[in-house]
């Protein structure tokens, strides 16, 4: 059975409100963002390109920092365990994970790994929507050293017990190994805590999850199916749960919104909430997920907390760069729905 339409919201008030004071902890791959962002005044006479005169320098918390950024956001609490480098880029992110109000206990640092960092090279000023002119990415891909990886699940055995619900943000750069799996299920099944991940790697890894979100090309890779339409995606969600042994599973799909299946086994087809205003998609999925994660812990059903997440990652894509989402922002969004 499929539907095509958005499953009904509670009130907003009650929504955004029942979204604060829980406690949750996320493990994952944690980033340094880098805006560079300048005027672009005239051509390079070395090379055909653009002289950034560089006006900005911004540190943002990427990564699995970006949905705990947004829990904390929403008036609840993140507990963040990762990995990063002692060097300049950690203390830049050591910093700005403060200002974002993250609790960084968790967070390992290895001297062995430089911080991964994404640097963006935007233009602003000249054009009426900044634009982005390059990415550099300076990412340490080696498997975790034994020690660090001990590290990790001796934090998991304290912190995870705490907490109401664990997240999981796997970006692929193999902080997320096959042992801090199986321990981090094994706690979370002995104290009954709500297990989310949202994954950019093999999904086969974390069978037996609560909730499991990918995107297009993750559900395509894992399924072998090309995905095209509502009908290709009902059928791949209908395949992946019990295959995965999920209780609910997401899949977004950019543009065009995303699909779910949950307990009722009813999948839904969520268009995206924004489409005109549309500056900057960095971040959204972990908008997406954080805000799940919260709503579910939160009593709602997947419909309704795949709804919220959906507004949230609307209201995100309005701004430059990893932005966590405010309750002001999320409740501004759902009274523009009301009045619609």
């Amino acid at each position: 059975m499929s539907t095509a339409d958005p499953a009904p919201l509670l009130a907003p008030p009650a929504a955004i409100s029942n979204l604060a004071h829980h406690r949750i902890l996320v493990v994952g791959d944690i980033f340094l963002d880098e805006y560079q962002i300048g005027r672009v005044q005239r051509l390079s006479r070395e090379a055909p390109v653009p002289v950034l005169e560089q006006t900005e320098l911004r540190y943002l918390p990427g990564g699995a920092a970006n949905p705990a950024a947004n829990i904390a956001s929403m008036g609840s609490e993140a507990l963040l365990i990762g990995v990063r480098g002692d060097d300049h880029h950690g203390q830049q992110l050591q910093e700005a994970l403060t200002r974002q109000s993250l609790r960084p206990a968790g967070i390992v640092i290895d001297t062995e790994r430089h911080t991964t960092c994404k640097t963006r090279i935007i233009a602003a000023g000249s054009y009426v929507f900044a634009h982005h002119l390059a990415r550099v990415d300076r990412i340490d891909r080696r498997p975790l050293s034994p020690a660090t990886q001990a590290q990790i699940i001796a934090r998991l055995h304290e912190h995870l017990p705490t907490c109401a619900a664990v997240l999981v943000s796997d970006y692929g750069v193999n902080v997320i190994t096959p042992g801090i799996i199986a321990a981090l299920r094994e706690l979370a099944q002995q104290h009954h805590i709500l297990t989310v991940v949202d994954s950019q790697g093999d999904l086969g890894q974390f069978r037996g999850f609560d909730l499991i979100r990918c995107n297009r090309q993750e559900a395509e890779r894992f399924s072998g199916q090309s995905l095209s339409d509502d009908a290709g995606f009902s059928r791949v969600l209908h395949s992946l749960r019990p295959q995965l042994q999920a209780r609910n599973m997401v899949i977004s799909r950019g543009q065009d919104g995303l699909s779910l299946l949950g307990q009722d086994d009813v999948v839904r087809h969520l268009p995206p909430h924004n489409r005109s205003q549309v500056f900057d998609v960095t971040g959204a999925g972990d908008t997406l997920i954080a805000i799940i994660t919260l709503a579910l812990v939160a009593g709602c059903d997947l419909a309704t907390a795949a709804a919220l997440g959906n507004v949230a990652a609307g209201v995100v894509v309005q701004h430059l760069g990893t932005v966590a989402v405010t309750p002001r922002q999320l409740r501004a969004a759902l009274d523009g729905d009301e009045r619609r």
